[in-house]
C-alpha cells in the first residue's frame, strides 16, 4: 500500500506511456509477419508474430540494467519468477508478460535499489548535488530518467516526477523520502520496465 494520500501522482507516472507504437496487427496485411522456415508460431498460428508488442526486460536484462544504471551490487531480479520460454528463448516479447506478482516484486526491487543508492556511496553517482535545491533536482531527474528510460525526457515528464518529490515534502517527510518516491516512480515506469524500439521518425507508418 502506498504511504501517501495522493498516490494517483505515482500512478500517473507509471501509466505514462503515450502515443502509438507501430500500426497494423496480426492478420492485417500491413502488420509485421514472419513466415519463413522455423518461424515462431505466434498466438494466431504457425508463422505469425503478434504485432505491436513491447519488449519487457527479462531477468538477465533487468539485473544488468540496474547494475549499470546504479552501480549497485544488489540483485533483486534473483527473486523474480522465471521468464516464460518460447522456442528455447527467454527474451521473446510476446511471452514476457507482467503478472500482479511480478509487479509486486518490481515494487520491492525499486524500494531496495532506491534505499541502496540513498544510503551508500552510490548516492553521488545519481545525486551529485544538494537535492533540496530545485535546480539540482531538475538536473538529477533529467540525467537519471534519461539513462533509466534510454531516451531524453520531456519537460512535462520532469514536472510529473518533481510532483512525486513534492508529495513526500508536503506530507512532512524528508528530502530523501521525496527522492526515494521520485526514483521509485522512474524505476516502476513502463518506460524503464519495457524497452520499446522507436523509429527516429515519429510519424513513421511502419512498425
Amino acid at each position: 500500500m502506498c504511504r501517501y494520500r495522493v498516490c494517483f501522482l505515482l500512478l500517473a507516472v507509471l501509466l505514462g506511456c503515450d502515443g502509438v507504437i507501430g500500426q497494423g496487427g496480426v492478420g492485417d496485411p500491413d502488420g509485421p509477419r514472419f513466415d519463413g522456415p522455423g518461424s515462431g508460431g505466434g498466438p494466431e498460428g504457425v508463422g505469425s508474430v503478434a504485432a505491436n508488442v513491447m519488449h519487457r526486460l527479462n531477468k538477465t536484462e533487468y539485473r544488468n540494467t540496474v547494475r549499470d544504471l546504479l552501480g549497485t551490487s544488489l540483485d533483486p531480479a534473483e527473486t523474480f519468477p522465471a521468464d516464460d520460454v518460447s522456442l528455447g528463448f527467454d527474451n521473446i516479447a510476446q511471452v514476457l508478460t507482467v503478472s500482479p506478482l511480478q509487479f509486486e516484486l518490481y515494487e520491492q526491487a525499486a524500494e531496495a535499489l532506491t534505499e541502496d543508492v540513498l544510503t551508500t556511496g552510490l548516492r553521488s553517482n545519481v545525486i551529485p548535488c544538494d537535492a533540496s535545491e530545485s535546480v539540482c533536482r531538475d538536473d538529477v531527474i533529467r540525467a537519471f530518467a534519461a539513462r533509466a528510460w534510454r531516451r531524453p525526457i520531456t519537460d512535462q515528464e520532469v514536472v510529473r516526477l518533481e510532483q512525486l518529490y513534492e508529495v513526500a515534502i508536503n506530507e512532512g517527510d524528508s528530502v530523501d523520502d521525496g527522492l526515494s518516491l521520485m526514483m521509485k516512480g522512474i524505476l516502476l515506469s513502463p518506460h524503464f520496465i519495457y524497452r520499446p524500439e522507436l523509429s527516429d521518425n515519429p510519424n513513421a507508418s511502419q512498425p
